[in-house]
């Protein structure tokens, strides 16, 4: 993800959308 995508994302979601992304993502990782 570059910055672009996460300030479309941030614009589009919320900041809450971004942190739920951000933790599945971490999710899927294993982490």
């Amino acid at each position: 993800m570059n910055i672009l995508q996460f300030n479309v994302r941030l614009a589009e979601g919320g900041a809450a959308g971004v942190a739920l992304d951000l933790h599945q993502r971490a999710l899927q990782q294993g982490l």
